[in-house]
């Protein structure tokens, strides 16, 4: 084996030298951050989005002509008024279509009118309710 010796290698002339290896390591530090940054924005954008998709199509797929419920806000909505005695099964279907655990289910469930106001969220979705005797559930379900 035989080894060199002499001065390291000098730039010749009309050549930049190489960065120093720190400013080449923040370069590409910051080059790391700005990709991770940027793919989450999209993926949180793609998530509000689908979210806000998965509502329309909850509706179309429970409530299709019925006029209890709406999407509004541009989509990033989903309001259902229950009358007493029906709509149950209606709003159990958007519910399993939102994919809402089964905690926020029987949360909804198991709510009576002296309960006044509640509110739950699952991954995606918040929900807020309230129930009365005379007028059955009313639920709100907003993309998260």
């Amino acid at each position: 084996m035989s080894y060199q010796s002499g001065p390291a290698h000098q730039p010749t002339e009309g050549t930049t030298p190489p960065p120093p290896a720190s400013r080449r390591t923040a370069v590409i530090i910051g080059v790391v951050i700005g990709v991770v940054v940027a793919v989450a924005a999209a993926a949180g954008a793609y998530g509000y989005l689908a979210n806000g998709d998965q509502l329309a199509a909850a509706k179309t797929t429970c409530a299709r002509d019925d006029a209890a419920a709406r999407v509004t806000d541009g989509g990033d909505t989903l309001v259902v008024h229950g009358r007493p005695g029906a709509g149950y099964d209606m709003m159990v279907c958007v519910l399993q279509e939102l994919n809402a655990t089964e905690a926020v289910r029987r949360h909804l469930d198991e709510t009576r009118s002296r309960d006044g106001r509640q509110t739950d969220e699952w991954p995606g979705f918040k929900a807020v309710w309230t129930y009365s005797g005379n007028d059955g559930l009313s639920l709100t379900i907003q993309a998260a």
